[in-house]
């Protein structure tokens, strides 16, 4: 079984839907997408997550499940030099490598956020959405039921700052760095893989991260909305 964690198109922020150039994105994912074993289709209540999962669950004759557990953290902020409202994937390198890997959610400014509240609502949304497939996480891997390497695959579309946090926690790894390291560009796809690595217990495996051969398919550029301080 693969998850495959995708970030909407373009947005048009301001209206919550994607640009034209997000829809020629989402369409060009979707002529992607078509090619692989999909099953189940997912969204962020969002808009313009939900309009670029529609593209791929047209091609693909399929109906979107809308996840209310990935919509966008932008209501998870902290202070900075920058600013003071600075989204919680944005935390400075400097703040974030000055934390205490273990604590850091007790310690201010992480604890004056939200950010235990909206940890606790991806916590419990995932274990219902896995729990379909037999899975139960016990520490940083997962307890199966049964054998899932033939299972279809999960395409979920959601947002940069959820995005990264939900891969970190599918993996285990640390949020902080995840946050401070990485990046994922609209319409790009990170691909989980379940790996069955002993009897009843495995781990998700990322196979692929950010991927975005799709949009060289249909000569589209690459864009770098969402970077904070530099995009080249």
């Amino acid at each position: 079984m693969r998850i495959l964690i995708v970030r909407h198109g373009d947005p048009d922020y301001d209206n919550d839907c994607l640009t034209p150039l997000g829809r020629h994105q989402a369409a060009a994912l979707s002529r992607l997408l078509a090619e692989e074993p999909i099953e189940r289709i997912c969204a962020s209540p969002l808009g313009r997550a939900r309009e670029t999962a529609e593209y791929t669950a047209a091609a693909l004759g399929k109906t979107v499940e809308i996840l209310p557990f990935l919509r966008e953290m932008n209501d998870v902020v902290i202070p900075s030099a920058l600013r003071d409202d600075l989204a919680i994937w944005h935390v400075p390198p400097r703040q974030a490598l000055a934390a205490d890997p273990n604590r850091y959610r007790e310690e201010s400014p992480f604890r004056e956020s939200l950010l235990e509240v909206r940890l606790k609502e991806l916590e419990t949304g995932t274990a219902s959405l896995l729990e379909a497939y037999g899975l139960r996480r016990t520490g940083a891997g997962y307890h199966y039921e049964a054998d899932l390497s033939a299972a279809g695959d999960i395409a979920v579309f959601c947002h940069q700052g959820v995005g990264l946090t939900w891969i970190a926690y599918l993996l285990g790894i640390s949020y902080l760095d995840m946050w401070r390291t990485c990046y994922i560009s609209p319409t790009s796809y990170t691909t989980l893989l379940f790996e069955q690595s002993e009897a009843s217990f495995g781990t998700f495996r990322m196979i692929g991260m950010g991927e975005i051969a799709h949009l060289a398919r249909d000569g589209i550029e690459p864009h770098r909305t969402g970077l904070l301080y530099n995009r080249t």
